[in-house]
């Protein structure tokens, strides 16, 4: 027994030294090499920073550099420019014989900086800059010359200003001290990190080793190529990491002084997710306002009120620090205040951008504005030309709009009814989501569900947008309803209207292919989708159904190379083959793409499938068993639908509300504080547990809504790793689901009766407190 605690407690110490030395040497093998630098010809990434100037070129003496037009830039990034002390320009102005020198203009966004006459050879121009103001926004450095062209005679029409080859920023000696410190601070939080996440069992050595060294490989990148190439990006990673570990300690020392139960997993969550937006905030990707100052965006909102609801906890953990029930209740109070308000903002946000066009229903609404004059709805040439943008929604969708349309409301009448009734569907979907766990509104369980369902930046959008999503929310949490109920034929006929609207929701039959007697709940599935397929037929007649299941019907499926928002495996794996930022297609010779996604998708379905197949087999019959417990093949199936969809927008994660209702709440059965099954460590310190963890990091990358240019698209790396954030969530959530399925089946089967300390059965029946 000494031996195995010795060899954990090596592994916990090695692992995080072995981060901390990456991190160091990384930097300083290539972190610190010389001051910032535009080197024109030599990378091809210097032109995302630079505008006015031609390709570049090499001078017979091998020297690369650009010429300038009459008006040039350069975009030098906050990052650099905030501890720049000089600028020095390497740059000559050759000229024909008789023409004297050009005169340089050089002015720093609406300022004048200085005012050369370069010469004719190579030189380096300095000029002082340390009293500019510190700012956390890119400068402009505006290049104005007087030009000349090489002549006819030579081909050559070009206007010419001057031959740039380098423009360089050197920092000040306290900006230097600064970044050292704060690569010392990346590494100790990267090692307290690696620490944390390295639990007791399997799963937190896996996650903590996986997590810890991509953490390190990434800020090593963030030193290191992206130093060199682009701007320093170590200010937003020195934020991520730093900041994470100050609030996971943060949820650390609140959980401990709560005790267990639904807010275990929410406050980790809670804490964690403001921290993108401040590291989108610290990159220069986050608008404070839109529209000229007159919206204020909904991150701010969520910034703000994280601050003020920071302090409120703080004040509640002194208060009450030593009366767990009392903080338990004061810290849900804030979280609801908190999610309330930010999603409001979501709403007025879209509210102010599209308060008058409704995109999404605009189509379908069009669409039969020319059925009622005699034409289709559908538009083949549409569908094929334009798979993003045609109507696609099937025939059903006809009784949900031409009622409107019949009592002679027009589109903005129709486009404020549908408005309303999201929110009452969406109000809909998250009753139906309780009840399909058992739990009580008024109940601490009760209360976490509702603050996700608040704070899911996507859900409050696609509400306010007045997409379909939310019926498909609506239709999927009923169905997982019934399936507890033990209605089965009822439940697939309920879920046949998801599966209607989209295709990725058909997954979560998978449970029913790979059990026994499963044959109810999909025979429930089929007749409910011939039902609404036919249903159309007397309001719109036979030959509108039957032209788009023939025609239209087959099409549907193009698109899945459009859009960086594509949140799911294929848009992950096709950015991979994206060369330059803001490439919204996969390059046509990237074969490889197509065998990676299906060779992944086929082994998550098979995977999923196993899993489920064993759980079934294993199931126990007792009905005092936690609903969450018994629901788990379905939300593992139906985060496969959205991994594996060729084409998922981050708008469809909002059917995810009771995937995630049902981890907080197998996460709270599973880890419980201060309890004889999860004793304090050996200085006294209570239990801690890294699933909270993962969960608050997972629902963070998942909740934070559709904002794709989250590290932005001058860092070609990191903007295609900041557009799959999204998807990372989904993997986190998929792994989770997995591992938690598979200890609940070994469990069951009695393959894990000595569990680890700090380990009990997923299938656990809920605590009372937890539900109802």
């Amino acid at each position: 027994m000494q031996t195995q605690i010795t060899s954990r407690s090596n592994l916990r110490a090695a692992i995080p030294l072995l981060l901390v030395i990456i991190v160091v040497s990384g930097a300083a093998a290539l972190g610190w090499r010389g001051p910032f630098e535009f080197a024109f010809g030599k990378s091809g990434l210097e032109i995302m920073y630079s505008a006015g100037f031609y390709g570049a070129e090499r001078t017979t003496d091998g020297v690369s550099g650009a010429w300038s037009t009459d008006a040039a830039l350069m975009r030098l990034p906050w990052s650099e420019w905030a501890g720049a002390e000089r600028l020095v320009i390497r740059m000559a102005a050759p000229r024909p014989p008789g023409q004297p020198p050009p005169t340089l203009y050089l002015n720093l966004d609406s300022r004048p900086l200085a005012t050369l006459r370069p010469a004719a050879q190579m030189q380096d121009y300095s000029i002082d800059v340390s009293n500019h103001p510190f700012t956390l926004v890119d400068a402009n450095l505006y290049i104005n010359s007087e030009t000349f062209r090489p002549g006819q005679s030579k081909g050559d029409l070009r206007d010419l200003g001057v031959f740039v080859i380098t423009v360089r920023l050197e920092p000040s000696g306290w900006f230097v001290a600064l970044r050292g410190l704060l690569v010392g601070l990346m590494a100790g939080a990267l090692y307290w990190l690696a620490w944390r996440l390295i639990g007791r069992g399997r799963l937190g050595k896996a996650m903590g080793l996986g997590a810890g060294l991509g953490l390190g490989l990434l800020t090593v990148a963030e030193l290191t190529w992206a130093r060199v190439d682009v701007a320093l990006y170590i200010w937003g990673a020195a934020v991520a990491v730093i900041g994470a570990a100050l609030l996971i300690r943060a949820a650390d020392a609140l959980t401990a002084r709560m005790g267990g139960g639904p807010m275990l997993p929410l406050t980790y969550a809670a804490l964690l997710f403001p921290l993108l937006a401040v590291v989108q905030a610290v990159w220069g990707r986050l608008q404070l306002t839109e529209f000229d100052g007159a919206i204020v965006a909904p991150a701010v909102t969520m910034l703000i009120v994280a601050a003020i609801g920071g302090v409120a906890l703080l004040v509640a953990f002194l208060y009450w620090r030593n009366d767990a029930a009392r903080l338990r209740l004061a810290c849900l109070i804030i979280f609801l205040i908190a999610a309330a308000i930010y999603y409001i903002a979501c709403h007025w946000f879209v509210f102010a951008i599209n308060m008058h066009r409704g995109n999404d229903l605009r189509q379908d609404y069009v669409a039969l504005l020319q059925w009622q004059a005699g034409g289709l709805p559908y538009s083949l040439s549409d569908t094929l030309v334009h798979p993003g943008t045609a109507v696609k929604l099937p025939p059903i969708f006809a009784y949900m709009v031409l009622p409107q349309m019949w009592a002679g409301q027009s589109f903005l009448q129709l486009l404020f009814g549908w408005r309303v009734g999201n929110e009452l569907i969406y109000l809909l979907g998250v009753w139906l989501t309780l009840q399909a766990f058992d739990i009580r509104l008024r109940s601490e369980a009760g209360g976490a569900a509702v603050w996700l369902a608040l704070c899911s930046a996507q859900a409050a959008e696609t509400v306010a947008w007045g997409q379909f999503n939310i019926i498909m929310l609506a239709s999927i949490a009923g169905a997982l309803w019934l399936i507890r109920k033990g209605r089965l034929a009822w439940s697939g006929a309920a879920l046949s209207l998801a599966v209607m609207l989209k295709f990725f929701p058909l997954t979560l039959a998978l449970p029913w292919l790979v059990k026994r007697r499963g044959w109810t709940g999909l025979g429930g599935l089929v007749a409910g989708f011939i039902a609404l397929a036919l249903l159309p037929i007397p309001l719109l007649g036979w030959d509108t159904v039957y032209y788009y299941w023939t025609q239209i019907f087959p099409k549907i499926g193009g698109g899945a190379d459009e859009g960086v928002s594509n949140q799911s495996l294929y848009g992950m794996v096709a950015r991979l083959a994206v060369a330059e930022a803001n490439l919204k297609h996969r390059p046509p010779g990237a074969w490889w793409v197509l065998p990676i996604v299906y060779g992944s998708g086929l082994t998550l379905i098979v995977l999923s499938a196993w899993l489920a197949h064993r759980r079934t087999q294993f199931a126990s019959s007792d009905r005092s068993e936690a609903p969450a417990s018994r629901l788990l093949p379905y939300l593992l199936c139906l985060t496969l639908g959205l991994l594996i969809s060729p084409f998922s927008w981050a708008h469809y994660e909002t059917v995810l509300l009771p995937a995630i209702v049902g981890l907080m709440l197998l996460i709270a059965t599973r880890s419980p504080a201060n309890s004889d099954t999860n004793p304090p460590d050996a200085k006294g310190k209570p239990p801690t547990s890294v699933l909270p963890l993962l969960f608050g990091v997972m629902f963070a990358l998942i909740g934070y809504g559709g904002r794709y240019d989250l590290s932005g698209n001058y860092a070609v790396g990191l903007d295609l790793l900041g557009v799959s954030y999204h998807s990372f969530g989904l993997i986190l959530l998929w792994v989770m689901l997995s591992w938690m399925l598979w200890r609940g089946v070994a469990t069951v089967a009695g393959k894990s009766d000595a569990a680890e300390p700090g380990q009990v059965s997923a299938v656990t029946t809920a605590s009372p407190a937890l539900v109802r």
